[in-house]
């Protein structure tokens, strides 16, 4: 399911499919176990993206686990995503409180805790993980952008991005340098890092979908005041979004980098159809991802002129 739900692994239909099979032999085998509940649940979490559907079968799952992290910390994620964070922080203080090992929680509630803006409590729970897991790169980039916030020091952020514990085999390893050197402004070590050939595409907040790298070339084209080459690319990238097969999950996010390319293009009225159309989209679906679509729109606005409707 997991291959499935990030867009840079493998949300293809014959994945899916695979998931769907393995979910009904537990249903056969063991209807009744809670162990098979929560496996219902995590095919409606991430096949089916139906929060409400996939938290009643993990709540169904703790009665007979009360003291399983693994099932509280699907609750907590369910939470997320129907915007009770909460409910989300408290089912994610439980699992760790059973685990305190177990990695996966962890960065998942101080992602939540930064969305919310209480970045004191990032720094001191961050601090707490990163010496148990010196390893997570998530923790080590949660806790770097709460000192950021709390501290305005941009280089010592950058140096800490710098120093983010990537291992070989990230999806993330490959962009990591293209998303540094656009976040400091280094647009030719920006171009250089879009020119790397192993480089399928650029993941987003939330790894949702891996969006065409010409997308990104058009941001820099942009950025570096070449607009006919951002214009160029902005294109291709609009037709890598047409010609993609996209899961459910990916289809508001289609629609906010088809908005922005257009954008980058010089087409305001296409790129504030689809701006918009993407953030309804997502604001129907999933109430944690919509502040990530929130951003991306104000970004689309900024590329337009349009200031005070970004800000």
């Amino acid at each position: 399911g997991r291959l499935y739900w990030f867009g840079s692994l493998d949300p293809t239909p014959a994945r899916r499919e695979k998931v769907r099979l393995t979910r009904d032999a537990a249903l056969r085998l063991a209807p009744d176990a809670p162990e098979t509940r929560l496996a219902v649940g995590a095919y409606a979490y991430t096949c089916d993206n139906d929060w409400a559907r996939a938290l009643a079968e993990f709540q169904v799952a703790a009665r007979a686990l009360p003291n399983d992290a693994q099932v509280h910390y699907f609750i907590g994620i369910a939470q997320r995503r129907l915007g009770r964070l909460d409910e989300n922080l408290a089912a994610f203080a439980r699992a760790i409180e059973l685990n305190p090992r177990d990695g996966l929680c962890p960065p998942e509630q101080l992602l939540t805790l930064l969305a919310l803006r209480r970045y004191a409590e990032v720094q001191k729970l961050g601090e707490r993980y990163r010496a148990l897991f010196l390893k997570s790169s998530y923790i080590h980039l949660h806790l770097a952008v709460a000192r950021l916030e709390r501290e305005g020091d941009r280089e010592a952020f950058f140096h800490g991005l710098e120093a983010w514990p990537i291992e070989p085999g990230d999806p993330g390893e490959l962009q990591w340098p293209y998303a540094i050197a656009i976040a400091r402004g280094d647009f030719p070590a920006a171009q250089r890092a879009l020119a790397d050939p192993r480089l399928p595409g650029i993941s987003p907040g939330g790894g949702v979908i891996s969006e065409p790298v010409a997308l990104h070339r058009a941001i820099v084209a942009f950025l570096s005041g070449d607009k006919e080459g951002a214009r160029a690319l902005a294109d291709e990238a609009i037709a890598a979004y047409k010609a993609g097969a996209w899961s459910r999950r990916q289809e508001s996010w289609v629609l906010t980098g088809t908005a922005l390319a257009h954008a980058l293009a010089g087409r305001p009225d296409e790129a504030l159809r689809h701006a918009r159309e993407g953030l309804a989209l997502e604001a129907s679906r999933d109430a944690f991802l919509r502040h990530y679509q929130q951003e991306r729109v104000w970004r689309i606005y900024a590329v337009l002129d349009r200031r005070d409707e970004a800000f």
